[in-house]
């Protein structure tokens, strides 16, 4: 079994930290996945931290979708992101 499907399995259970890592997979096309923003994205959202949701605004930023950009910015900073 690779990482990256211990990864997807603890993510189904529910793990945060495996959300946060399939996300970082998916930003950088590593662990064989291709680069995908849109899954990245998805990823940081679920994940919940307030750096995943930082890192989600960032990808929607860039998509031109500021309003949802914006909406994770401010879910990120209520979770103590000082980014």
């Amino acid at each position: 079994m690779t990482a990256l499907e211990c990864y997807r399995k603890a993510a189904e259970l529910g793990s945060a930290q495996a959300q946060y890592n399939l996300g970082v997979a998916h930003l950088k096309g590593v662990g064989g996945v291709e680069a995908d923003a849109a899954k990245a994205a998805y990823f940081f959202q679920r994940a919940g931290s307030a750096q995943a949701m930082h890192l989600a605004a960032g990808l929607h930023a860039r998509a031109g979708r500021a309003d949802i950009a914006a909406l994770w910015l401010r879910r990120a900073a209520l979770a103590g992101s000082e980014a």
